[in-house]
């Protein structure tokens, strides 16, 4: 199935074909096919167990495809992904490489946000800097930065257990953005929060990667999340006569009708509770 045709001068990032991913005694993904491209946000929905978190691993280089590929394009550099590993292209040749140098391409953001608990909130954002080895200069001034690209202004030096949920979550957005990643996956990254603080998060989310160009790679079992934050939805769909999920590709018809219905639930929702 074809996916919302993108303007013809711009070329995926990452182009997936042909993915199929099993476990021993099960298949989970079937023949995947997908483009993702800088500056978008697409939505991956599914039921619980269709494969939404073992897809985003994938394109994350976090497993290994059973079968097909996945190749990804950032800048001067071409990488491949497949059942043999990951190797990077040099000229005419493939040359195996380590999966660090690719994610180094990549941001996460999960469910639960993780902070180091002897780092401040400061700290933690900068954490992949400091792993580069970046001066410490350069450090300090891209966390005060981001820091405040994620309204935190004044809570730097507080820790994880000074901070509300909505904030640690805050903290991981900054510190999956800080080293300007080509593409962030985040898996259910409003999962634990309430709604108020789901959408301030997702607007300062979305504020950054928009600005940024990132590609936002985004799990959900919300279809009102997936619809009211990404450009493209497409849906993984267990099949019953087939050997694990496939992907459904959904267009702008198919955001336009996820809002329309969510947007009926919420104002029924307030006119019951009044």
């Amino acid at each position: 199935m074809e996916i919302i045709i993108m303007p013809e001068t711009q070329q995926p990032i990452i182009q997936v074909q042909n993915l199929s991913f099993n476990y021993p005694k099960e298949a989970v993904l079937k023949e995947i096919n997908l483009e993702i491209y800088s500056g978008e946000c697409l939505a991956i929905l599914g039921l619980s167990g269709s494969g939404k978190s073992t897809l985003l691993n994938l394109l994350a280089s976090l497993d290994t495809p059973t079968a097909g590929a996945i190749h990804y394009a950032f800048q001067d550099q071409e990488y491949t992904v497949d059942s043999d590993g990951l190797t990077l292209k040099k000229g005419n040749t493939a040359q195996p490489i380590s999966r660090d140098t690719l994610r180094s391409h990549f941001g996460f953001v999960f469910q639960t946000p993780f902070m180091l608990g002897n780092f401040n909130a400061l700290d933690n954002i900068g954490l992949p800097l400091r792993l580069q080895r970046k001066p410490l200069t350069e450090i300090r001034r891209l966390e005060r930065e981001m820091l405040e690209a994620v309204k935190l202004q004044g809570k730097g030096n507080l820790s994880a257990d000074q901070l509300s949920g909505g904030e640690r979550q805050r903290v991981a957005i900054g510190r999956a953005l800080i080293h300007r990643p080509d593409v962030v996956f985040a898996d259910e990254p409003t999962g634990n929060l309430d709604s108020t603080t789901a959408k301030e998060v997702m607007e300062i989310f979305l504020n950054i990667v928009k600005k940024e160009q990132n590609a936002l790679v985004l799990v959900t079992h919300d279809p009102c999340v997936a619809a009211y934050y990404a450009d493209r939805i497409v849906y993984l769909e267990e099949k019953k006569h087939q050997e694990g999920s496939v992907l459904v590709q959904r267009g702008l018809e198919g955001l336009e009708e996820i809002r329309e219905h969510c947007s009926k639930a919420v104002k029924q929702f307030f006119n019951k509770s009044a």
